[in-house]
């Protein structure tokens, strides 16, 4: 079984600013997150933030702080989402669209 960490990177397709990502219905994070519908867990978003940054900063990069979260929305199995960021001063604007509406936005610091 992949972790999530090697699924992200499989599904991973980098864009000015961010990435978009298209989740298959065997996504690892999906498994057991409400069996019946399944939908990806709001952890996992913000995971994703974390590995884009790492490859746009080109190291490894780890989580300090989560501030001003919104989950307003679902990812389902088989939904395309575009993750993409801002840099501001000590922290980064996360914002995941799906259809071209915000779904998640958060505010992470890293170091």
């Amino acid at each position: 079984m992949n972790s999530v960490i090697e699924d992200i990177e499989r599904i991973y397709k980098p864009i000015d600013n961010g990435a978009t990502f298209t989740f298959p219905a065997d996504f690892v994070a999906f498994k057991g997150h409400f069996p019946v519908q399944q939908l990806l867990p709001a952890v996992i978003q913000v995971e994703l933030a974390i590995f884009v940054l790492s490859k746009a900063l080109k190291k490894e990069v780890k989580l300090k702080t989560v501030k001003k979260a919104k989950f307003v929305s679902p990812i389902f199995p088989k939904d395309t989402v575009n993750l993409t960021y801002a840099v501001k001063e000590d922290f980064y604007d996360i914002s995941i669209k799906k259809d071209e509406k915000v779904i998640s936005a958060f505010q992470i610091s890293v170091e």
